[in-house]
C-alpha cells in the first residue's frame, strides 16, 4: 500500500465512522485506567524497533520522546493509525510486544495530535486513525514523538503532574526482560533520571545471567539493582513459527557487587515484558508472552495458550534447581524464597503461583538431591533420607550418620536446624517441609524413646555422657520428671521408666520400677555390698553435665534395702532357686539388720516381704521333711497345736526353727510374724467351688451378660482332722480351739458365706453358705449329752450353744462368733 493510499483509506474510514456517530474517542482514549499508561506502549514501539536507548523529555506543555531504532516505513504508519489491522506486521510478528494495533492509540488520554519525525517521514495524526503527512523526503538521524497536550490550563497541569509522576516512579526493572532497550533516560523541569541495563552471563550455561539495573538522577545517589535472570525458550506450537519468545524467571540479589545472596523481590506482579497488574504472590519476577486484555494491564487467565505457558515457568523453576545447586545458592533462604505456601489452603493465590507451586513439590519430592543438609549447606540430600530437629542439641547429640539411619532407617542427614516454625524466616519452609514433603520432624521426646539397649550399646561412653548431659538440659526436664503432687503416673516423665541409664557391663536398666522406687545407684567403692550391678558405668558420667544430671534426676549411693529389693528377694522369686546354708543365713542377716532399723526402713522391708512370690524362708515339709523355701503364705510358723492340727495333713510346712535359731539373730521370729507368717492358727483358704452352670443359674435367678465369679472359703486343714477315724474327745477338743482361734478371721472376712458375683444389666451379688460353715454344721465333730445323758458326736446346728461340756471353751468372743455362724 502506497502513503497515498493509506491517508485515502484513513480518511474514509473517518468519514464512515462520523456518518454512523461511531466515537473513537471513548473507545481508544479510555481503554486504559491511567493517563501515564501510554508511556509503557512508547516504550513498547521502541522495543519493537530494535531501540538500545530511549530519552523522554517533559516540558510543560508537551512531552517528547526520542530514540535510536529502525526508521518508519509506510507500514509502521499503517500499523499506528489503524485499530487492530489483520495485516498488522506486529500480528505476523508476534515477538513484536504491541500486537493489538491499539497500544499507540493511548497517547490521545493526553494529546489530540501527537506528530512523529523518523527517517524521511514527518507526519501528524488527527481524529485518532488519520495520518497528516508534512515530509516523506526529511533525513532524521533518529525517531523523535512529540505528544502537545489537549485541554484547557488545569487538564495541561494535570496532564503534566501525572507524567511527572510516572517519571519519578518508573521501576527499573522495567528493562529487566527487554531484548533491545538498554537505557532509558527521563527528563523534567531541572531534574534528570537515567537507567541502564547491564548483564553477564553467570556460570556455564546459557540458563542464567546476571542482570544490573544502575540507576542514576539529579535529585537521587546512584543505586544498583542486581537480579539472577533464568531465560528458556517458549516451546508452546503457537510460538515456533514465529521470531523466539522466551520465558523468564528473575531472583533479586542483595547488593550491587559481591557474593550472590538471593533476597525476596520487591514487587509480585507478573510481567508480559512489562509489569501488569496480575498479582501473583512469588518472591521473583516472572515473564512470558501471555496473552493479555486489550489494555494489556492483565492476564487472560481463562486462555489455554496463557495456562501452557505457566507450564513451561513451573519448569524453568525445576530447572533452576540443580543451577542453584551447582552454584552453592540451594541454601535455607533461597528455599524460601520459592513458592512454598499450599495455594489450596490459600484461596487468594493466583494460577500462575498454583502452577510454580505443584511444578517445585514435584521436583523436591523426586530422588534428587535439592535439599541442604545440616553444617554444610553446599551438600544436599532428597527429601526422603531428611530429617527436622525439633531443637539444635538434638542434632548435635545424634551427628552421626550410623545412628541416624538405625533410630530412622533409611534417614542419613538432619536439615539445617535453623529451619524452625518459631523463626519468621523459615516458619513457611518448616510446615512446607513436614506437610508437602512429608518429612519427619523429630523432637527430642520421640528421639530417646528409640534409645533402646541395643542403639545404647553400640555408643561410646563419651557419647553417653553427651546424652546425660543433653538431658540435664532444663528443655528435657519434662522427658524425666517427678510425677505431679497428685501422685498421677502419666505425669511422670516416660525415661523414668524407660532402660536408658548404663550399668557396669554394657547392660541397661530403667532408673526407677513401677512404683517410683530407684533402681540404678551411683558407683561404688570396691568391696562395698554384695552385688554392684545396677550401679551406673562410672565413665559415662565423668563429666560435670553428665553427673549433674543423674543427681538430678535422684539417682543416689544404693543402701541396703535397695541390695535387698534389687538382687536379693528377685532371687527368691526364681522357681527353682534353693540357696545353701550359707547363702540363706547371709541373706536373712541382711533382712534382719533393716528390720532392726525400724520405722519406715521397717515398713518398707515388710510391704516386700508379704509378696506370695517371694519364697525366702527356709522350711521342713512335714511329710518328706525336705528343705523348701516358702513365702508367708505357704508355711508356718512351728506352733504345737498347730502341728497336731496338721498331723493329719500331708502337705503342711513348718519354718526350719533349728536353722533360725543356730543363725543366732534374736528378732527373727518377729520378723517372720511381721511379714505375715501365722503362728497360731490355720489360713482362711479361699477357693473357687466350680460350680455347675445349673447351680450358677438357681444362684442367681436369672442370666449374665458377663463371666461370673464365685467365691468360696475352708479353713485349712479342717476337713483333715474332722475325718480321722476313731474322732477322739481330744481331737474334738482339738478341733473345737483351733476353729476359735481362726475365729476373728473368719469373721472380718465373713467366710460363713461364699458369694457369686454376675452382671444382668448392672453388677449383682448373691451370698450361700460357704464349705466350711457346711462343714462345722453337718460333720459329728462335737461331742456332748444326747437324751440318754451319754455324750456322742454330734453336728454343730444339734447342740445346745450353753449345754456344750466344760472342755469346750465358751466365754470368747470367738465362741460366740463360731455359734451364731455370721447369722
Amino acid at each position: 500500500m502506497t502513503l497515498t493510499q493509506l491517508v485515502i483509506d484513513c480518511k474514509a474510514l473517518r468519514d464512515a465512522l462520523r456518518k454512523r456517530n461511531s466515537d473513537l474517542s471513548t473507545v481508544l482514549s479510555e481503554l486504559y485506567s491511567e493517563k501515564s499508561h501510554f508511556i509503557y506502549e512508547l516504550l513498547q514501539n521502541a522495543e519493537d524497533a530494535g531501540a538500545t536507548w530511549i530519552k523522554l523529555r517533559l516540558l510543560p506543555t508537551e512531552l517528547t520522546i526520542k530514540h535510536d531504532g529502525r526508521f518508519f516505513e509506510v507500514k509502521d504508519i499503517d500499523a499506528i493509525t489503524g485499530i487492530s489491522n489483520t495485516e498488522n506486521d506486529k500480528k505476523a510478528n508476534q515477538d513484536k510486544i504491541g500486537r493489538f494495533g491499539i497500544g499507540f492509540k493511548s497517547v490521545f488520554k493526553i494529546t489530540d495530535r501527537p506528530r512523529i519525525q523518523s527517517g524521511s517521514f514527518d507526519f501528524e495524526i488527527e481524529d485518532y486513525i488519520v495520518p497528516i503527512i508534512a515530509s516523506v523526503e526529511a533525513e532524521y538521524n533518529d525517531t523523535t514523538i512529540t505528544l502537545p497536550f489537549v485541554g484547557d490550563e488545569h487538564a495541561i497541569a494535570s496532564i503534566y503532574q501525572a507524567i511527572e509522576t510516572k517519571l519519578q516512579t518508573l521501576e527499573a526493572f522495567n528493562l529487566l526482560f527487554l531484548r533491545n532497550l538498554r537505557e532509558i533516560e527521563l527528563s523534567w523541569a531541572d531534574e534528570q533520571r537515567t537507567i541502564r541495563k547491564r548483564g553477564l552471563q553467570t556460570g556455564d550455561t546459557a540458563l542464567a545471567s546476571t542482570q544490573w539495573l544502575d540507576e542514576k538522577g539529579t535529585a537521587r545517589e546512584k543505586t544498583t539493582q542486581r537480579y539472577l535472570l533464568f531465560q528458556a525458550p517458549v516451546q508452546h506450537a503457537d510460538f515456533q513459527k514465529l521470531s523466539p519468545q522466551r520465558i523468564a524467571l528473575a531472583f533479586r540479589i542483595a547488593g550491587p557487587d559481591g557474593p550472590i545472596k538471593l533476597v525476596p523481590a520487591e514487587n509480585s506482579f507478573a510481567f508480559v515484558f512489562f509489569e501488569t497488574t496480575h498479582k501473583t504472590s512469588l518472591d521473583f519476577l516472572v515473564h512470558a508472552p501471555f496473552v493479555t486484555t486489550p489494555s494489556r494491564e492483565n492476564l487472560k487467565m481463562d486462555l489455554a495458550v496463557n495456562k501452557c505457558l505457566m507450564d513451561e515457568l513451573g519448569e524453568l523453576l525445576r530447572q533452576t534447581l540443580p543451577y542453584f545447586k551447582k552454584q552453592g545458592l540451594l541454601t535455607v533462604a533461597t528455599l524460601s524464597l520459592l513458592p512454598l505456601e499450599n495455594p489450596d489452603r490459600e484461596p487468594n493465590r493466583s494460577l500462575i503461583y498454583r502452577k510454580l507451586f505443584q511444578a517445585l513439590k514435584e521436583e523436591l519430592s523426586s530422588e534428587a538431591a535439592y535439599l541442604p543438609i545440616i553444617n554444610n549447606e553446599r551438600y544436599h540430600q532428597p527429601a526422603a533420607r531428611l530429617l527436622l530437629a525439633g531443637s539444635r542439641e538434638l542434632t548435635t547429640l545424634l551427628s552421626a550418620r550410623k545412628q541416624l539411619e538405625f533410630l530412622w532407617p533409611g534417614h542419613t542427614h538432619w536439615l539445617p536446624p535453623t529451619i524452625t516454625a518459631d523463626a519468621n524466616a523459615t516458619s513457611t519452609l518448616h510446615t512446607y517441609l513436614r506437610r508437602e514433603l512429608e518429612i519427619p520432624e523429630i523432637t527430642a521426646a520421640a528421639a530417646v524413646q528409640l534409645f533402646t539397649p541395643a542403639f545404647l550399646s553400640t555408643q561410646p561412653a563419651g557419647w553417653m555422657q553427651k546424652f546425660y548431659g543433653f538431658l540435664g538440659n532444663t528443655r528435657q526436664a519434662g522427658l524425666w520428671q517427678k510425677p505431679n503432687s497428685g501422685g498421677n503416673s502419666r505425669s511422670a516423665g516416660p525415661l523414668r521408666s524407660q532402660a536408658f541409664m548404663r550399668l557396669r557391663g554394657n547392660t541397661y536398666a530403667a532408673p526407677f520400677d513401677a512404683d517410683g522406687k530407684a533402681q540404678v545407684f551411683l558407683p561404688l567403692e570396691d568391696g562395698q555390698l554384695e552385688h554392684r550391678a545396677n550401679c551406673l558405668d562410672p565413665a559415662t558420667i565423668d563429666s560435670k553435665p553428665a553427673y549433674n544430671f543423674v543427681v538430678q534426676l535422684g539417682i543416689k549411693t544404693p543402701v541396703l534395702l535397695d541390695e535387698i529389693r534389687l538382687h536379693i528377694l528377685p532371687l527368691y522369686k526364681q522357681k527353682d532357686f534353693s540357696p545353701n546354708k550359707k547363702q540363706a543365713t547371709q541373706h536373712f542377716r541382711l533382712l534382719a539388720t533393716v528390720y532392726a532399723l525400724g520405722g519406715e526402713k521397717r515398713a518398707e522391708l515388710l510391704k516386700m516381704l508379704q509378696d506370695a512370690q517371694v519364697r525366702f524362708v527356709r522350711c521342713i515339709a512335714q511329710n518328706t521333711q525336705k528343705v523348701v523355701y516358702c513365702s508367708y503364705t505357704e508355711a508356718y510358723l512351728p506352733d504345737e497345736l498347730l502341728r497336731q492340727h496338721f498331723e493329719y495333713h500331708n502337705k503342711i510346712r513348718f519354718v526350719d526353727e533349728d536353722f533360725y535359731q543356730k543363725t543366732g539373730i534374736k528378732d527373727w521370729q518377729s520378723l517372720l510374724k511381721d511379714s505375715g507368717f501365722k503362728h497360731d492358727q490355720p489360713w482362711v483358704m479361699r477357693f473357687d467351688p466350680k460350680f455347675s452352670e445349673a447351680r450358677e443359674y438357681k444362684l442367681r435367678g436369672s442370666h449374665s451378660n458377663r463371666p461370673t465369679t464365685t467365691r468360696d472359703y475352708r479353713l485349712n486343714g479342717l476337713d483333715e482332722l474332722l475325718k480321722v477315724s476313731p474322732f477322739t474327745p481330744e481331737l474334738s477338743e482339738l478341733a473345737w480351739q483351733i476353729v476359735l482361734r481362726a475365729a476373728h478371721g473368719i469373721k472380718d472376712i465373713n467366710a460363713f458365706y461364699g458369694r457369686h458375683n454376675w452382671f444382668f444389666n448392672i453388677e449383682r451379688v448373691t451370698y450361700f453358705p460357704s464349705s466350711l460353715r457346711n462343714l462345722l454344721e453337718t460333720a459329728f465333730w462335737l461331742y456332748a449329752p444326747n437324751a440318754d445323758g451319754q455324750e456322742q458326736l454330734q453336728p454343730l446346728t444339734e447342740i445346745i450353744f450353753e449345754e456344750l461340756p466344760v472342755r469346750y471353751a465358751r466365754d470368747s468372743e470367738a465362741a460366740v462368733a463360731v455359734a451364731e455362724r455370721g447369722s
